[in-house]
């Protein structure tokens, strides 16, 4: 485990990223309250792996699972963008992407803390998601933390299984993967079914990829939260059609979670190939320790895969050094032909390039103006948007090269 889990520095990281993210936060709200849930709340995190955040109290009613009615949601996604702003003005975001649209609003972004209680003191990098008004995430940490010390085996499974998904880019909710709290509600599932029989790691491993690779989809939905960790899938509630996996939230009965896998498929099919790389002697640590999955063969299919992605690879990177050395011959090319020059013409080309550059620049500048009144504008502005937009086009007419090649009779 020592090799997936984050150690001291990151863990310190983590903690001083929260107190950043409150510091930035309550200058915009007073009072607010950041919390931290998901795997870095509970114990489960891989090293490098995302810190959830959610900030409550700003105003917005708390959700108990991101359902927002349209003003606040509105009102969510405003606030997102103004907290988003206010943490790279301070210099705690960077690489930052705001998610807006989705059902919970989320911002995304990239921090570097220094730590200096280690040594050698170093720069620790970590992934952020933080949303507002959503409740049910930190309170899902308390359940898991429960199920932790309620099942012994539930916290090595569940890194292990992380690892796989992560390998095999499984690991993403929005790319149809099994994320955190769902693989949790999958294993605590598997454990309810097979009550208290389970002590060895491996045959817990085996058993739980046999389980999920018998299990009826059809008629039969997890629900972890009952003795045996299953109920029938007509009871409950689905957006549309039910899904080919359905889970039930531990946390709201009826409600399903398994809905947003929707690559469960290939994730089935993962969890295949991962049962037949384990040998029966195999137990779950040995499984993580000596990595398995990279000593493995690559599998026919994924070799012919790996070549052709190799052979395309080799033909981008041949692409790419002959269209740097015919720019370097073009460069060595107008060097030649700016030495035959004479003094007044090195001087007027000279002027012609200043000059180009100060056209380029109006456009680019009026290209934002225009972007700003984009929106707002009223008849007049409409008018003079049209001969800016004119203006533009003979800029960029007057500002082409081969005007001045044909000059120079380049």
């Amino acid at each position: 485990m020592r090799h997936t889990t984050p150690q001291a520095a990151e863990q310190l990281a983590r903690q001083r990223l929260k107190e950043r993210v409150q510091e930035v936060a309550r200058v915009l709200w007073k009072g607010c309250e950041v919390k931290t849930f998901g795997s870095s709340a509970t114990g489960l995190n891989l090293a490098g792996s995302d810190v959830d955040m959610a900030i409550l109290g700003t105003g917005v009613k708390a959700s108990t699972c991101g359902d927002f009615d349209r003003a606040q949601k509105t009102t969510v996604q405003q606030q997102l963008s103004s907290l988003l702003r206010a943490l790279e003005q301070n210099g705690v975001a960077i690489s930052s992407e705001a998610v807006l649209t989705a059902r919970v609003p989320i911002i995304k972004f990239s921090s570097n803390i220094w730590i200096t209680d280690v040594v050698p003191p170093r720069a620790v990098s970590l992934p952020c998601d933080v949303s507002i008004g959503s409740e049910n995430g930190p309170k899902a940490v308390l359940w898991i933390c429960r199920q932790v010390q309620r099942h012994t085996l539930l916290r090595p499974l569940c890194v292990l299984l992380k690892c796989v998904l992560k390998k095999w880019s499984l690991n993403e909710p929005r790319h149809g993967g099994v994320g955190g709290y769902l693989l949790v509600a999958l294993l605590v599932g598997y454990l309810q079914h097979e009550g208290d029989a389970l002590q060895d790691s491996g045959d817990a491993l085996r058993g739980f990829l046999r389980y999920y690779q018998s299990f009826d989809y059809g008629i039969l939905a997890i629900a972890p939260a009952t003795d045996n960790g299953v109920r029938a899938k007509t009871e409950l509630t689905f957006r549309g059609s039910p899904p080919y996996l359905a889970v039930e939230d531990p946390q709201q009965e009826g409600r399903d979670i398994g809905g947003t896998a929707y690559a469960f498929r290939d994730v089935k099919a993962a969890f295949k190939r991962l049962l037949d790389l384990l040998v029966p002697e195999n137990t779950l640590d040995e499984a993580i320790e000596q990595s398995v999955l990279r000593t493995q063969t690559i599998p026919q299919a994924d070799y012919l895969l790996y070549q052709q992605q190799m052979m395309w690879q080799q033909q981008r990177n041949t692409n790419l050094i002959l269209q740097q050395q015919m720019v370097q011959q073009q460069q060595q090319a107008f060097l030649q032909r700016q030495q035959m020059m004479t003094f007044p013409q090195q001087h007027a080309l000279r002027h012609s390039q200043l000059k180009m550059q100060g056209m380029q620049q109006t456009v680019q500048q009026q290209k934002v103006l225009l972007q700003q009144t984009k929106q707002v504008m009223t008849l007049p502005q409409q008018h003079a948007l049209r001969q800016s937009q004119l203006k533009i086009q003979e800029m960029q007419r007057l500002s082409t090269l081969p005007t001045l090649h044909r000059q120079w009779n380049f």
